[in-house]
């Protein structure tokens, strides 16, 4: 009676529970990153292929209604040519027991999403990256007994030319940021940061605006619903899987390659 398994455990857990609910004869959504390593993607990937199933992996930006109206309207040609991407996170952080049972590090962790959204945006994978990290935050201490970094920065570089600048804050104590900024050959495009309110108090001696959301349960409300819906419609055939089994190994590629590069300090050649 079961049709679906839907995955939203530690990360060390998916690939056994992918390949088993798989072999059941069940599609399967999974939360990102769909395994811990690019070998075991891609090996849960030819099984779904091979028992015909669908493997969705939740790159829930895709879905969100800005950065899918950025994606379009770049897309349509409004802004020209793609030349610079800017992709910035920022949240207050997990804590001591998600960052334990996931062990999979900042870039596989957290700034996945960014790398899977970029490289889909400019339609490429990246022929080079590089990244620098630094554990900064006053939670630092936590960040060290977990082997990882609080804040990172990197760029990736396309074979067109495109460039994208990416930062991931953990700890950042300022509610949840998330913002894009796509410049192109004739013209520019953001996305806003999501406020609890628009509301903007003007007084004699201040000027202030509301508080961020909190988190990506509260900044993604509207998209976890709008992925679910996707992934229900390609398994009825109404919709095309929009994340691809090559897109979302891309996505796993840079992020063991801008781990590789926070490690040595080395640009990394993909």
């Amino acid at each position: 009676r079961v049709d679906v398994v839907i995955i939203c455990t530690p990360t060390p857990s998916h690939y056994d529970i992918i390949k088993k609910a798989l072999t059941a004869g069940k599609h399967v959504m999974c939360e990102k990153p769909l395994t811990l390593t690019v070998s075991e993607t891609k090996d849960c990937y030819e099984l779904a292929k091979k028992l015909k199933k669908i493997l969705f992996c939740a790159y829930n930006r895709r879905f969100d209604k800005q950065f899918n109206t950025l994606y379009q309207r770049y897309k349509r040609g409004d802004i020209g040519n793609l030349r610079m991407v800017k992709f910035t996170s920022r949240e207050d952080g997990p804590g001591k027991e998600y960052l334990q049972n996931n062990r999979s590090g900042i870039f596989l962790d957290m700034a996945i999403h960014d790398i899977d959204y970029v490289c889909w945006l400019v339609g490429e994978r990246p022929s080079s990256v590089c990244a620098f990290g630094s554990i900064s935050s006053d939670n630092s201490a936590l960040y060290r007994s977990a082997d990882d970094f609080d804040c990172v920065t990197a760029i990736l570089n396309f074979p067109s030319g495109v460039m994208a600048n990416m930062e991931d804050t953990r700890a950042a104590r300022i509610g949840y940021e998330q913002k894009v900024e796509v410049l192109g050959t004739k013209g520019l495009i953001q996305t806003r940061n999501m406020k609890a309110s628009e509301l903007y108090s003007i007084t004699q001696n201040s000027c202030q605006s509301e508080a961020l959301l909190r988190s990506s349960e509260e900044r993604y409300v509207d998209s976890f619903p709008t992925e679910l819906n996707h992934f229900i419609n390609s398994i009825e055939g109404k919709e095309e899987n929009l994340v691809s089994a090559e897109s979302c190994i891309i996505a796993m590629e840079v992020s063991e390659a801008l781990s590789e590069s926070l490690k040595t300090g080395s640009i990394v050649r993909l």
